[in-house]
């Protein structure tokens, strides 16, 4: 046996000893985490302060807070469209003219020399009146153009009445003021007794060729000669007259 093997039996083990593992540190247990509510309360409480800003806002009392914001007020357009309009403003169709104010004479006519139509005119029907009396709602003269006809007809005076002041005229005094406005070649034809007054037929060359020939009717609207035409006398009580009406045709001589 070799030297170097005595050697190693004599020679003593080294004694290994077995380091334990050490023992892992243990983390306390960690609790179950909780939901973040305040989002959700958040909101409940929003909704709680809207509730309570409307209610208070129904009841007129002020809100916890809350200025609310008034609604826009709606706007009530008219259902309703009037048919007719008074006006006393002049339009382009009442522009002064020149020359007479008869039976016949554009409305410009009447403008020149009455001024322009009151308050108690109506454009939309042509109807047009002029000079009222002083202290009274009684207007002296009063207008109403051809618009059945229309075009050139339009502004065209085939209707003119003349009113009395509220004591009335005397025969003659009604006949004087009505003459006024009767063309100037007027011819007198007839006088037709009437229950509320009397009618004068009269006929004009020159009138014949202001309208059309169909204007020209009597009260049953069949067409009588062109030119004719007749004053209506009202009376107011007994022989006393409220007014005379002038229109073309012989309408009036069944009234």
């Amino acid at each position: 046996m070799s030297q170097y093997f005595r050697d190693a039996q004599t020679q003593p083990m080294p004694v290994v000893t077995a380091t334990p593992p050490s023992p892992q540190r243990l983390l306390p247990p960690q609790p179950p985490r909780k939901r973040r509510r305040w989002p959700w309360l958040v909101a409940i409480g929003a909704l709680v302060v809207f509730g309570v800003s409307l209610l208070s806002y129904a009841l007129g009392a002020p809100s916890m807070g809350v200025t609310p914001t008034p609604a826009a007020q709606p706007t009530h357009a008219a259902t309703h469209k009037p048919t007719v309009k008074a006006t006393s403003q002049p339009t382009s169709q009442q522009a002064p003219t020149s020359g007479p104010a008869i039976l016949g004479s554009n409305l410009g006519a009447f403008v020149a020399n009455y001024g322009h139509p009151n308050d108690h005119s109506i454009a939309n029907s042509g109807l047009y009146h002029f000079k009222r009396y002083p202290g009274s709602t009684l207007d002296f003269l009063i207008g109403t153009t051809d618009l059945t006809d229309g075009g050139v007809y339009a502004n065209r005076v085939k209707d003119i009445t003349v009113q009395a002041p509220h004591a009335g005229w005397s025969q003659q005094e009604a006949t004087a003021a009505c003459a006024a406005f009767l063309p100037r070649d007027a011819v007198y034809k007839r006088e037709i007794g009437l229950a509320n007054g009397y009618d004068k037929i009269y006929f004009s060359a020159s009138l014949a060729g202001l309208f059309p020939a169909s204007s020209f009717v009597d009260v049953n609207g069949n067409q009588v000669q062109s030119g004719l035409f007749d004053v209506h006398y009202l009376y107011s009580s007994g022989t006393i007259i409220a007014s005379c009406d002038i229109l073309i045709g012989t309408q009036q001589t069944q009234l």
